[in-house]
């Protein structure tokens, strides 16, 4: 479950909190940002003590980094992306990437779909929920294709 853009980190922990990942991974280019999920590391490993063995055992990563560039994160099969800041270039550029994704990967993004122009992905939810800036549009999407680089 990489979680890239960690200006809400909440995301990261919420897919720890789930309790069905065994890695969960903030991925952000701005030290600043990713020092926000560090710091609550603490806290986190305090409340995680008095869950169940499946939550607890949950590695949370932090990692600065541009995922734009090293895709690694590809191996992921819950995918977060906060990308209401990119450019229409970049979000393109990035949507490419999610082709290398096995089949039955879930991608949520904020704001616009995936750019997908090889029908790698079916949409299943498109919707809108309350954010803290507001009224944020969102959407799920599921990769109904092999990978493939």
């Amino acid at each position: 479950f990489p979680k890239c853009d960690c200006p809400c980190v909440s995301q990261v922990y919420t897919a720890a909190f789930i309790g069905t990942f065994s890695k969960v991974i903030g991925i952000e280019l701005v030290a600043s940002l990713l020092e926000r999920g560090e710091r609550r590391m603490v806290r986190w490993e305090k409340l995680s003590q008095n869950l169940p063995s499946r939550i607890r055992d949950c590695r949370i990563e932090w990692i600065e980094d541009d995922f734009c560039v090293n895709t690694y994160w590809t191996d992921g099969t819950f995918i977060f992306l906060h990308w209401t800041a990119f450019s229409t270039t970049m979000k393109s550029e990035l949507s490419k990437c999610f082709c290398a994704c096995a089949e039955g990967t879930h991608v949520v993004t904020f704001s616009s779909p995936l750019d997908d122009p090889h029908g790698d992905f079916l949409l299943l939810v498109q919707d809108t929920c309350d954010t803290s800036w507001g009224k944020a549009e969102f959407f799920l999407h599921e990769k109904i294709t092999k990978s493939r680089q």
